[in-house]
């Protein structure tokens, strides 16, 4: 998967469709953030979803080439849970 522009509140239902378009493959999603530019709280809604299709499904979930504002937001939101927060690459 490879979004672009901006994961927010608009673009979130389509990324939302996408997951549950998936067909069984060799049982890995990787998400490419290469081009997007903007991400807030509806991008972390969104990677929760994503983690929990990945565990439901038993896929691995992979995340690569973050961008420095949606890296940040992860960070952030990271910061201030008490649980480990999602992290780029993993």
């Amino acid at each position: 998967m490879a979004p672009w522009g901006e994961v927010d509140y608009d673009s979130a239902p389509l990324l939302y469709r996408a997951v549950n378009g998936l067909t069984s493959g060799d049982g890995r999603v990787v998400l490419d953030m290469a081009d997007v530019t903007f991400m807030d709280i509806a991008g972390l809604h969104f990677l929760r979803f994503l983690h929990s299709y990945g565990e439901e499904h038993r896929r691995l979930i992979t995340t690569v080439n973050w961008g420095r504002q949606p890296q940040r937001v992860l960070t952030l939101a990271g910061s201030l849970i008490d649980e480990p927060p999602l992290t780029a690459g993993r």
